[in-house]
């Protein structure tokens, strides 16, 4: 990963404005140039975006100068900055919101939903599993992972699933959410009620193997045709936060 730095003192030059896209506000806490926060729900101040939360539902920012909690500083969402070294990177590319407090990322550093699905001393019957509010339906108690991806595939869209493991009454089987909905949270559900077995089987899925962590793409790098700060002139980053509030993973 390349390194995301402000080159000068303590400040971004904001090249181009974008009318609407911008705040002052006071600091809740001490920030840095280059920062990206949200405002407080409470406070109503700067607040650093949080640790390890990719995809953060509330509007996010990046700061153009540092500052000491309570001093007022403006943030924006959309518009072009200079004063950042992007010498590692190439025209276009994208910068991304960092499982780092606050910061940025040239990488995508989203993560793939990962539930694993375990059915113990079954003998017969069948079961259904529930995810983004949809039901497959009755799945065999000793499905292969590719029968399993098929009927998911049929209520969530092909290519949005992929299992493997199982046979499931010997093995466990690994659900990963992909495609369309890569990167995103999901709580899976099963209902084993028509399983048979006598009374002694145990049916557990496990959502937190893996949780999804959404990618925010915060802007990318475009060509500088103005005398910038910093010492790397010749890149300025175009401010252009996306915020995940799309239902676009429907099939």
């Amino acid at each position: 990963m390349a390194a995301i730095a402000v080159t000068t003192a303590d400040k971004l030059d904001l090249v181009r404005h974008i009318k609407g896209n911008q705040e002052t506000l006071p600091a809740g806490v001490a920030l840095s140039a280059l920062d990206v926060v949200m405002i407080h729900p409470t406070t109503g101040r700067w607040a650093k975006a949080i640790a390890g939360t990719i995809g953060l539902t509330r509007p996010l920012y990046i700061v153009l100068k540092t500052v000491i909690a309570g001093i007022g500083v403006t943030a924006i969402r959309k518009g072009v900055i200079a004063g950042i070294d992007l010498s590692g990177l190439d025209y276009g590319d994208k910068l991304y919101l960092s499982k780092t407090s606050a910061k940025i990322s040239n990488a995508d550093e989203g993560v793939n939903q990962k539930s694993t699905l375990t059915l113990a001393t079954a003998t017969g019957g069948t079961l259904t599993i529930t995810a983004l509010g949809v039901t497959t339906a009755a799945i065999a108690y000793n499905a292969t992972a590719v029968v399993i991806q098929a009927a998911m595939e049929l209520v969530l869209g092909s290519g949005n699933v992929l299992c493997t493991g199982g046979a499931l009454n010997a093995n466990p089987v690994v659900i990963e959410f992909v495609g369309n909905l890569v990167h995103r949270s999901v709580v899976v559900t099963v209902d084993d009620a028509s399983i048979t077995d006598g009374g002694s089987h145990t049916t557990t899925i496990t959502n937190a193997t893996q949780p999804g962590i959404r990618s925010t793409v915060l802007g990318h790098v475009i060509p500088s045709f103005a005398v910038a700060l910093g010492t790397t002139p010749d890149k300025n980053l175009f401010v252009d936060i996306q915020d995940w509030e799309d239902e676009s993973w429907k099939p």
